[in-house]
Protein backbone atom coordinates (compact mmCIF):
# COMPACT_ATOMS: atom_id res chain seq x y z
CA UNK A 1 0.00 0.00 0.00
CA UNK A 2 1.19 3.50 -0.75
CA UNK A 3 -0.12 6.65 0.86
CA UNK A 4 0.70 10.15 -0.33
CA UNK A 5 0.48 13.18 1.89
CA UNK A 6 2.04 16.59 1.37
CA UNK A 7 1.82 19.95 -0.30
CA UNK A 8 3.66 21.79 -3.00
CA UNK A 9 6.09 24.57 -2.17
CA UNK A 10 4.26 27.90 -2.03
CA UNK A 11 1.23 26.11 -3.51
CA UNK A 12 2.88 26.34 -6.94
CA UNK A 13 2.18 23.41 -9.19
CA UNK A 14 3.12 23.18 -12.85
CA UNK A 15 1.14 21.04 -15.31
CA UNK A 16 3.15 18.07 -16.48
CA UNK A 17 5.88 18.52 -13.87
CA UNK A 18 6.27 15.13 -12.10
CA UNK A 19 8.40 16.74 -9.39
CA UNK A 20 5.39 18.67 -8.04
CA UNK A 21 2.87 15.95 -7.35
CA UNK A 22 1.83 13.97 -4.32
CA UNK A 23 1.11 10.30 -5.03
CA UNK A 24 0.36 7.27 -2.91
CA UNK A 25 1.89 5.03 -5.58
CA UNK A 26 3.97 6.23 -8.51
CA UNK A 27 5.59 4.06 -11.11
CA UNK A 28 7.64 4.84 -14.17
CA UNK A 29 9.54 2.54 -16.48
CA UNK A 30 11.85 2.55 -19.45
CA UNK A 31 13.56 -0.26 -21.30
CA UNK A 32 16.39 -0.11 -23.84
CA UNK A 33 15.45 -3.62 -25.01
CA UNK A 34 12.32 -4.86 -26.73
CA UNK A 35 10.39 -6.33 -23.77
CA UNK A 36 7.19 -4.55 -22.74
CA UNK A 37 7.59 -2.21 -19.79
CA UNK A 38 4.99 -0.78 -17.44
CA UNK A 39 5.11 1.82 -14.69
CA UNK A 40 3.12 -0.59 -12.52
CA UNK A 41 1.38 -3.90 -12.68
CA UNK A 42 -1.78 -4.63 -10.71
CA UNK A 43 -3.83 -7.80 -10.90
CA UNK A 44 -7.54 -7.05 -10.34
CA UNK A 45 -7.08 -3.30 -9.96
CA UNK A 46 -9.89 -1.38 -8.33
CA UNK A 47 -9.74 2.35 -8.93
CA UNK A 48 -12.02 4.71 -7.03
CA UNK A 49 -11.53 7.39 -9.65
CA UNK A 50 -9.83 7.28 -13.02
CA UNK A 51 -8.05 10.25 -14.57
CA UNK A 52 -6.99 9.99 -18.19
CA UNK A 53 -3.98 11.73 -19.69
CA UNK A 54 -5.64 14.24 -22.03
CA UNK A 55 -4.45 15.70 -25.34
CA UNK A 56 -6.32 18.69 -26.79
CA UNK A 57 -6.55 19.10 -30.56
CA UNK A 58 -7.40 22.67 -31.57
CA UNK A 59 -7.14 25.01 -34.56
CA UNK A 60 -3.60 26.06 -33.61
CA UNK A 61 -2.33 22.46 -33.29
CA UNK A 62 0.28 21.62 -35.91
CA UNK A 63 -0.73 20.53 -39.41
CA UNK A 64 -0.93 17.01 -37.91
CA UNK A 65 -0.62 15.50 -34.42
CA UNK A 66 1.32 12.35 -33.52
CA UNK A 67 -0.04 10.79 -30.31
CA UNK A 68 2.45 9.34 -27.84
CA UNK A 69 1.73 6.07 -26.04
CA UNK A 70 0.69 8.08 -22.96
CA UNK A 71 -2.36 9.61 -24.70
CA UNK A 72 -5.58 8.14 -23.28
CA UNK A 73 -8.20 10.81 -24.06
CA UNK A 74 -8.13 13.08 -27.12
CA UNK A 75 -10.45 16.09 -26.98
CA UNK A 76 -11.10 17.84 -30.29
CA UNK A 77 -12.04 21.49 -30.00
CA UNK A 78 -11.47 22.51 -33.62
CA UNK A 79 -13.84 24.98 -35.26
CA UNK A 80 -16.02 24.83 -38.38
CA UNK A 81 -14.06 23.97 -41.50
CA UNK A 82 -11.03 22.65 -39.59
CA UNK A 83 -10.15 18.94 -39.76
CA UNK A 84 -6.97 17.94 -37.93
CA UNK A 85 -5.12 14.73 -38.87
CA UNK A 86 -4.26 12.72 -35.73
CA UNK A 87 -1.92 9.71 -35.83
CA UNK A 88 -2.47 6.91 -33.31
CA UNK A 89 0.55 5.78 -31.24
CA UNK A 90 3.01 3.64 -33.19
CA UNK A 91 4.43 1.88 -30.12
CA UNK A 92 1.10 0.68 -28.70
CA UNK A 93 0.58 -2.21 -26.28
CA UNK A 94 -2.07 -4.87 -26.71
CA UNK A 95 -5.21 -3.68 -24.95
CA UNK A 96 -4.14 -0.02 -25.00
CA UNK A 97 -7.16 2.29 -25.21
CA UNK A 98 -7.40 5.73 -26.82
CA UNK A 99 -10.73 7.55 -26.49
CA UNK A 100 -11.47 10.55 -28.74
CA UNK A 101 -14.33 13.05 -28.49
CA UNK A 102 -14.95 15.93 -30.91
CA UNK A 103 -16.56 18.82 -29.04
CA UNK A 104 -15.98 21.67 -31.50
CA UNK A 105 -17.77 22.10 -34.83
CA UNK A 106 -14.70 20.89 -36.74
CA UNK A 107 -13.36 17.34 -36.94
CA UNK A 108 -10.42 15.03 -36.30
CA UNK A 109 -9.29 12.42 -38.81
CA UNK A 110 -7.45 9.45 -37.27
CA UNK A 111 -4.68 7.63 -39.11
CA UNK A 112 -2.26 4.84 -38.21
CA UNK A 113 1.45 4.80 -38.77
CA UNK A 114 3.44 2.25 -40.75
CA UNK A 115 2.44 -1.38 -40.18
CA UNK A 116 -0.87 -0.74 -38.42
CA UNK A 117 -4.48 -0.81 -39.62
CA UNK A 118 -7.89 0.39 -38.40
CA UNK A 119 -10.86 -2.01 -38.33
CA UNK A 120 -14.44 -1.31 -37.21
CA UNK A 121 -15.67 -4.69 -38.49
CA UNK A 122 -14.13 -7.26 -40.85
CA UNK A 123 -13.04 -4.59 -43.37
CA UNK A 124 -9.99 -2.36 -43.20
CA UNK A 125 -10.29 1.44 -42.97
CA UNK A 126 -7.50 3.73 -44.19
CA UNK A 127 -8.56 6.43 -41.69
CA UNK A 128 -11.47 7.21 -39.38
CA UNK A 129 -13.31 10.52 -38.94
CA UNK A 130 -14.49 11.96 -35.64
CA UNK A 131 -17.03 14.71 -36.33
CA UNK A 132 -18.82 17.07 -33.94
CA UNK A 133 -20.60 15.21 -31.13
CA UNK A 134 -19.01 11.82 -31.90
CA UNK A 135 -16.76 9.69 -29.71
CA UNK A 136 -14.35 7.05 -30.94
CA UNK A 137 -12.94 4.26 -28.78
CA UNK A 138 -9.77 2.68 -30.16
CA UNK A 139 -8.34 -0.53 -28.66
CA UNK A 140 -5.04 -1.95 -29.94
CA UNK A 141 -4.79 -5.66 -30.74
CA UNK A 142 -2.53 -8.09 -32.58
CA UNK A 143 -4.01 -11.04 -34.44
CA UNK A 144 -3.89 -12.92 -37.71
CA UNK A 145 -6.15 -12.18 -40.70
CA UNK A 146 -5.96 -14.66 -43.54
CA UNK A 147 -2.75 -16.10 -42.11
CA UNK A 148 -1.06 -12.66 -41.92
CA UNK A 149 -0.11 -11.25 -38.49
CA UNK A 150 -1.56 -7.76 -38.08
CA UNK A 151 -1.28 -4.81 -35.71
CA UNK A 152 -4.81 -3.45 -35.47
CA UNK A 153 -6.56 -0.51 -33.89
CA UNK A 154 -10.14 -1.67 -33.42
CA UNK A 155 -12.59 1.24 -33.31
CA UNK A 156 -16.16 1.83 -32.15
CA UNK A 157 -18.08 5.01 -32.90
CA UNK A 158 -20.71 6.51 -30.59
CA UNK A 159 -22.73 9.73 -30.67
CA UNK A 160 -23.64 11.89 -27.66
Amino acid sequence: MGLGFGGTVNNSWSWGDPDTLVAGVYGRSSNAGNAPHYGGYFDRLRANGLFLNTVYIHDASGSYVYLEDTAAFVCGITNTGVTKPVYLPNNAYEGQIVIAKQMGQGAMKFWTRTGQDIYDDSSINTSYDCDEGYMLTFVFARYSIGGVNKQIWTVSKQRF
